[in-house]
């Protein structure tokens, strides 16, 4: 029998942080990577920002230099 959504939502409750995080993955999947549209302009996107960094039109920050950078631009 499958789960109303009041059920599916008490049972993702009880999912740690990163569990929920995955989960809220696989289900974004579902609907973006179903349409074969959106796939493949994923991909052009993705194949675009590698010939960027590859290029060294673009520079990859690590996650604690932008947070730095934001919080410094808006006064965090």
């Amino acid at each position: 029998m499958a789960l109303t959504l009041d059920q599916l939502e008490a049972e993702a409750a009880k999912l740690n942080p990163t569990e929920r995080a995955a989960l809220l993955d696989r289900l974004h999947e579902l609907d973006e990577l179903s349409d074969p549209e959106i796939r493949a302009a994923w991909n052009i996107e993705i194949l675009r920002r590698i010939r960027q960094v590859d290029s060294g039109q673009v520079q990859l920050l690590d996650g604690p230099t932008v947070i730095a950078e934001l919080r410094n631009k808006h006064g965090l």
